[in-house]
């Protein structure tokens, strides 16, 4: 299924800093790991929205509050495995890539 023909989709959101904390603070630190860099706050908020649905797919779980009460208690029970070894970032490519199986499975 290729959705080629769909509109693009706009989305604008305004933030209160004494109301909205967590994502004002969100935005603030984008803006300054991006250096000015066009696009990037955007592209970052993409991402970050994409793995959100991604966990809540494999989660089963629409309701976000739903969803982090799942992953706690699974971290609670099972803990976070340790890695004392060097800490690697996947690179923006990887990731891209990794998105992009992400989405060929869901056009099964």
């Amino acid at each position: 299924m290729f959705l080629t023909n769909l509109p693009k989709k706009k989305l604008q959101i305004e933030l209160n800093p004494s109301n909205d904390k967590v994502l004002y603070n969100l935005i603030s630190q984008l803006e300054k790991q991006g250096k000015g860099q066009k696009g990037y706050v955007n592209k970052q908020i993409k991402r970050r929205l994409e793995m959100y649905q991604v966990l809540a797919e494999v989660a089963g779980e629409e309701d976000p509050l739903q969803l982090v009460k799942k992953i706690l208690i699974n971290i609670n029970m099972h803990g976070i495995p340790k890695d004392d070894g060097i800490d690697e970032n996947p690179s923006n490519k990887t990731v891209d890539n990794a998105m992009d199986l992400i989405k060929g499975l869901n056009e099964w």
